[in-house]
């Protein structure tokens, strides 16, 4: 069980109607839903470092941002450290 699908269980009302017997179709769904909060939760868990030089996805606009130009030739890291030093 997945923290996603604790919580869900959690919101759901006492009694015998909502707890799903396992591998049901409720008990699918929930665990449908609960995977996909769990994506949706590590997409918005990557835009914490949105801004991180060390560890954008988005280097080049995080480049663009920041008035940087690329040299031709640089490395992934050595563009990370120049736009740290910014």
């Amino acid at each position: 069980m997945t923290i996603s699908r604790a919580v869900l269980n959690s919101l759901l009302p006492e009694g015998a109607f909502w707890t799903p017997a396992a591998g049901d179709d409720y008990d699918l769904l929930l665990e449908g839903i609960a995977d996909n909060s769990e994506s949706v939760y590590q997409v918005l868990k990557q835009l914490a470092d949105i801004r991180n030089p060390e560890r954008t996805p988005v280097l080049d606009d995080l480049e663009k941002e920041y008035g940087i130009i690329p040299a031709t030739l640089a490395t992934e890291a050595e563009r990370r450290s120049r736009l740290k030093a910014f």
